[in-house]
């Protein structure tokens, strides 16, 4: 099994194959070896561990930083590249929120319990608890267990953070003393609750904080990115204004410096875009396949594989980012475009009633005549009633009156002409005499 990715809320996640590994051997022991509840209990395990994580990556993104979570042998992790220094409250808002969002999926779980379970007195001998409550139980206990212990002052859990952060890097020693006390001290309670595995990585935690410590601290370079981003705003600005070559230039200039990851993952954008202006689409989609997981925007990279003909990648790429929420006009308008490139004539007109009320009434007028060439009559006649809706169009209300009868759809046909009367009664009774209602005459006469 390979690296599995996905974004989830907008956020890039990675599951390295040693997660499952170890969730499906912690699962198996919680379950009394009964596959089906194995596999309910790594189920519970996977949504605690990422629901911890959405919630330190949540807190990061609305500091501004740019997160990407990944579920490892150890749990999770949740990385990101910041585009400012966080101040040190921020510092420990972002280390306490994954505790939290635990805790509150607990807290959902033992309320739930509360009402499918609310008491086991009057039961008869020899009770089982359903299949769910054992569910609602072990998540309501992991959340608050697994949050606990991540609140410890152990380095580097999320106590331990927060407790580096609170001291300050002038106290890195003191923090890591502390972190070494209570890692040795959680570690005698876990083994007095027989928990030896748990003992083990927690007083491995502190031991190891500690040690590092004693290494003499590699100080980064205080490097300011102001002329990167005011280099990157005239790229942008040479963008808009179509000299390609010269945001391209200005673009590799920002890339070969920036070492954040945010202005990097700007600066590719600008360049992929600077290459397809200049027409030169294998170089854009060069720079596309070299650049790391995450860094390229949806929509920059559908374009980059519709311009280069790979349309089903472009397709493929935008469809998924529209799935995950990706509500942008033009990322839809290109999949539309793609969809018609591949006489997908069905797929783009109803993708296109999303958007209907958002883009030129021309360019909806063009999808409806390529889904009627493609044989998407009804699809067609749908999008034409969403536009004349939007736009209080007789026109297009007409429009659809035709499709919806060529398609022998009678009663979107009937809603279609009731609109069409709504907008101009004495033309809608003209439009009765159009032969191609020969058919639907007699019907739409009796509405």
């Amino acid at each position: 099994m390979g690296v599995l990715r996905f974004r989830l809320f907008g956020f890039p996640v990675r599951i390295e194959p040693s997660y499952w590994f170890m969730t499906l051997l912690i699962a198996w022991g919680m379950s009394d070896k009964a596959i089906g509840m194995a596999a309910a209990m790594a189920g519970i395990l996977f949504a605690s561990i990422l629901v911890h994580e959405l919630g330190h990556a949540l807190a990061a993104r609305s500091f501004g930083l740019s997160p990407q979570i990944s579920l490892h042998m150890m749990g999770g992790t949740t990385a990101f590249a910041p585009t400012a220094q966080l101040s040190r409250g921020r510092d420990i808002l972002v280390s306490l929120a994954g505790p939290f969002a635990g805790f509150s999926l607990g807290l959902l779980a033992w309320l739930l319990l509360m009402i499918y379970a609310p008491s086991s007195a009057g039961r008869a001998e020899g009770y089982q608890p359903s299949p769910l409550v054992v569910g609602l139980r072990a998540a309501a206990w992991l959340n608050l267990v697994w949050g606990v212990l991540n609140l410890l002052p152990v380095i580097p859990l999320d106590g331990g953070l927060v407790l580096a952060a609170a001291l300050g890097p002038a106290r890195r020693q003191l923090a890591a003393v502390v972190s070494l006390l209570a890692g040795l001290g959680a570690a005698l309670i876990l083994v007095k609750f027989g928990s030896p595995i748990g003992a083990v990585f927690i007083a491995m935690f502190g031991v190891t904080s500690y040690f590092r410590s004693q290494q003499p601290e590699v100080q980064a370079p205080n490097v300011s990115d102001v002329s990167l981003n005011q280099a990157l705003i005239a790229a942008k600005r040479a963008l808009d204004k179509a000299e390609f070559a010269q945001a391209s230039l200005l673009a590799r200039g920002v890339l070969g410096a920036a070492q954040d990851a945010k202005l990097a993952s700007r600066a590719l954008d600008v360049l992929i875009w600077s290459l397809l202006g200049l027409g030169d689409t294998k170089a854009a989609r060069e720079v596309l396949v070299s650049a790391p997981q995450g860094m390229i925007d949806p929509y920059t990279e559908g374009a980059t594989h519709e311009a280069s003909g790979a349309l089903d990648d472009a397709r493929r790429v935008l469809s998924q980012a529209r799935a995950l929420g990706d509500s942008r006009v033009e990322l839809t308008a290109l999949l539309v475009k793609v969809l018609l490139a591949q006489e997908k004539y069905s797929a783009a007109a109803n993708v296109t009633r999303e958007i209907v009320d958002r883009i030129s009434a021309e360019d909806v007028r063009r999808v409806v005549s390529e889904a009627e060439a493609g044989g998407a009559v009804t699809e067609a006649a749908r999008l034409s009633l969403a536009l004349a809706r939007t736009e209080r169009s007789f026109r297009d209300a007409c429009a659809a009156v035709l499709g919806f009868a060529q398609a022998g759809a009678q009663e979107d046909l009937i809603e279609a002409f009731k609109l069409a009367r709504s907008f101009d009664s004495a033309a809608s009774r003209a439009l009765l005499a159009d032969e191609r209602l020969n058919t639907s005459r007699s019907v739409l006469e009796s509405v």
